[in-house]
């Protein structure tokens, strides 16, 4: 083994480069935070709708309702 294969045996491998397509805007901020808050309301909405159907005994159609609410 001579010194020219020792040292391309330790020549370091380029990095991979990063994908940098994504890029945080403050638009995709507000955005992301608006989707987030969204979900919850409906999820609680919607949850809320099927316990007044089926602990209350309010009308069928607001388990219908909170059903969609939900799958939203």
């Amino acid at each position: 083994m001579t010194l020219e294969t020792v040292g391309e045996a330790a020549s370091p491998q380029p990095a991979p480069q990063e994908d940098d397509s994504f890029h945080w805007t403050t638009g995709k901020v507000f955005l992301s935070l608006f989707l987030f808050l969204a979900a919850g309301l409906a999820e609680i909405g919607g949850g809320w709708l099927m316990w007044q159907t089926l602990r209350v005994h309010k009308a069928w159609w607001m388990a219908v309702l909170g059903g969609a609410v939900l799958v939203l």
